[in-house]
């Protein structure tokens, strides 16, 4: 299937390149996350019309004139691990290891005062 009109995402990538735009300035400019704009410029996800609207705004321009299509699918599938659960991950990780080393600063303590009531 042949394609005559140029995507959302593939519009919003040329404007922010003709425009020299990061996905900073605009995540700022939109107020739409820099995930977000990454994943619908990866093709991973498909802009909601609100969010197709604060995107295009920024160029002055509709979301429609852009090439948004309500139906239209990504273009690719998302990945199977989220930024999201990664960073969770390496939080909860992070968490655990405070944990650890509090434990063993205890252990220590009581190590040190048992030794203390022998003497």
């Amino acid at each position: 299937m042949t394609q005559d009109k140029p995507t959302f995402a593939q519009t919003l990538r040329e404007e922010m390149k003709r425009g020299g735009w990061t996905h900073a300035r605009l995540a700022q400019e939109s107020g739409v996350s820099q995930a977000s704009i990454s994943g619908i410029l990866s093709g991973h996800y498909r802009a909601t019309l609100k969010t197709a609207c604060q995107l295009a705004e920024v160029f002055r321009r509709t979301a429609i004139d852009m090439g948004f299509d309500a139906t239209a699918k990504p273009e690719r599938a998302a990945p199977r691990t989220a930024p999201t659960s990664r960073l969770i991950s390496g939080a909860l990780e992070a968490e655990r290891q405070k944990e650890i080393a509090a434990l063993r600063v205890t252990i220590a303590e009581i190590d040190r005062i048992k030794e203390k009531s022998r003497g």
